[in-house]
């Protein structure tokens, strides 16, 4: 029988228990594998630029996360990969964290998401499932996402979910390919009944060339162009659009969307955000490739010290652009 680890001594709470704990929300990256090869995926081992990093055995990252979530007030549990239904532990590991009752997301591509297993996963404790839907044109969305059937599996992932009672909410990342495709990404998800849409404007991998910025990246009016469109389409569909990376607003810009509600980069000292690898190597940004120790190590130090400069915040400063987009302009 598997056993995890237990805090405490005699039964007793310990002492940081009894104060009032900072507040967190974690990006858990739990499986490097991916049943596709999507052309802007963030992970850098996807372009050969890193080597595939070693998963952490299960009970050590269970263990590992426990150390955290007794100390911490974590807001949100973000599951991501790589694709995490392909790790054969899931489900355990999903059991040994239920007793938190933290709301619980996981990011899917689609590709193994049935009705019976969203129903399995909800009753271990997934409150939400993000499903990626980078178009409405099947070919263009197969093609980003380097995978013949992806279109098909990522829509009747939604309409399975839907079906078992479970929020969705799909994942459109913006490309210079697909950009003018999101009013009709809108139109699609409010015939599959869906109210919420995450719009991430594509971030660069690490390693990606220049030129290949300038081949997927869709500038700032591209994509304020854009928004402001779906921004309408969304009003009359009933339909919220989050920006998972913020977009930059024109100077002395009045309202620019009511529907839409912008991000802001968590990443700087004191903040509450934070990513895990599937390595236990904590990162500031979920894009980015320096660590600041292992969660079992210094990185559990880093991330208490800095919740607690910051105990209420799950966030930074409203309106805070986004690093890497920043590097990549001064390349």
């Amino acid at each position: 029988m598997i056993k995890w680890a237990s805090p405490g001594v005699d039964g007793k709470a310990p002492e940081w228990a009894c104060k009032q704990k900072p507040v967190v929300q974690l990006w858990w990256e739990l499986e490097a594998r991916c049943n596709l090869g999507c052309l802007f995926c963030y992970n850098p081992w996807r372009h050969g630029v890193t080597r595939v990093p070693i998963s952490a055995h299960s009970v050590r990252t269970i263990n590992a996360l426990r150390q955290v979530l007794e100390r911490v007030e974590c807001r949100l549990l973000a599951i991501s990969g790589g694709e995490p239904l392909l790790h054969p532990d899931l489900y355990l590991m999903l059991e040994a964290l239920q007793s938190y009752r933290i709301p619980t997301v996981l990011t899917t591509n689609g590709m193994l998401l049935s009705a019976r297993r969203a129903t399995e996963l909800m009753s271990r404790g997934i409150s939400s499932f993000q499903v990626s839907l980078h178009s409405h044109l099947e070919e263009r969305h197969n093609w980003l996402s380097g995978g013949i059937d992806s279109w098909a599996n990522a829509v009747s992932a939604i309409v399975s979910a839907r079906s078992c009672g479970a929020q969705v909410v799909p994942v459109f990342v913006a490309t210079k390919e697909n950009l003018n495709d999101f009013e009709n990404v809108i139109e699609l998800c409010a015939s599959l009944a869906v109210t919420q849409i995450v719009f991430n404007r594509v971030v660069p991998p690490v390693g990606y060339s220049r030129s290949g910025h300038q081949f997927i990246v869709p500038s700032d009016e591209e994509i304020r162009v854009v928004l402001r469109a779906a921004d309408e389409r969304a009003r009359g569909r009933n339909i919220f659009i989050q920006l998972g990376v913020p977009v930059a607003r024109p100077v002395h810009s009045g309202p620019l969307w009511t529907n839409i509600r912008n991000a802001s980069c968590p990443v700087g000292r004191g903040q509450s955000k934070w990513t895990i690898g599937v390595d236990l190597a904590v990162r500031r940004c979920n894009q980015g490739l320096e660590s600041v120790g292992l969660l079992d190590e210094k990185g559990l130090t880093t991330i208490l010290d800095e919740a607690r400069s910051n105990p209420h915040s799950c966030g930074s400063a409203s309106g805070r652009p986004c690093l890497r987009m920043r590097a990549v302009r001064l390349r």
